[in-house]
């Protein structure tokens, strides 16, 4: 049995010296240059302009308090449990108020691991983290990605702070 191989078309003149492809793109870039220099930039002055974020945009994790301080979470491990990175380490220990069963001794977000998928925000009976649109967070060492419960409580202080001068400003 033979095998029938289809060879290609051979290429036209203007094929082989690949003209019409580099005028196409030169004709692109002068576009967009153009663009730029009318006033049209692209360019997001970072530390001067912030992107504009959507509304469901997810970034940092907060742990809200209550009105006296106290944290919310219960140390249910609903949200360890749900994470799909194993993002989250809860461990549990016992309340001194006879009202609250049980209270978090231990509670860590590894942002690296993290897929931002707001499944710990969703599954939270107490609500008592959220993800907010702050994606300013750099450090220079990977322990600094690691969020406990005094930064998570701190971070929620300064972003409900700016949430509210945001809002204000609007």
């Amino acid at each position: 049995m033979a095998i029938i191989v289809k060879k290609p078309a051979p290429l036209t003149f203007w094929e082989r010296i690949y003209l019409p492809a580099i005028l196409k793109g030169l004709g692109m870039t002068m576009r967009h240059m153009i663009k730029t220099l009318a006033g049209g930039g692209v360019t997001i002055r970072y530390p001067e302009q912030h992107k504009r974020v959507p509304n469901n945009y997810r970034a940092l994790h907060v742990m809200p308090t209550w009105e006296d301080g106290h944290i919310k979470c219960v140390a249910c491990e609903m949200c360890s449990t749900v994470c799909p990175a194993n993002a989250i380490t809860v461990h549990a220990e016992e309340d001194e108020n006879p009202e609250i069963e049980k209270r978090a001794a231990f509670y860590e977000i590894d942002e690296l691991r993290c897929i931002f998928c707001g499944f710990c925000e969703e599954v939270c009976p107490r609500d008592a983290i959220h993800l907010t649109k702050n994606y300013e967070f750099v450090t220079d060492n990977r322990e600094g990605f690691l969020y406990g419960m005094d930064r998570l409580t701190k971070t929620g202080r300064l972003v409900s702070e700016l949430e509210a001068k945001e809002n204000k400003d609007r």
